[in-house]
């Protein structure tokens, strides 16, 4: 594998994990507001 493959790897890798932070950080910010 060349670099720049391992390095769109790495980045789809790194934007999945933030995907994955946000959508729950949402998940809880909705139930947060729905809770007040």
């Amino acid at each position: 594998m060349d670099l720049t493959g391992k390095k769109a790897l790495a980045f789809n890798l790194v934007a999945k994990a933030a995907a994955q932070v946000h959508r729950t950080a949402f998940k809880t910010l909705i139930r947060g507001n729905a809770d007040k």
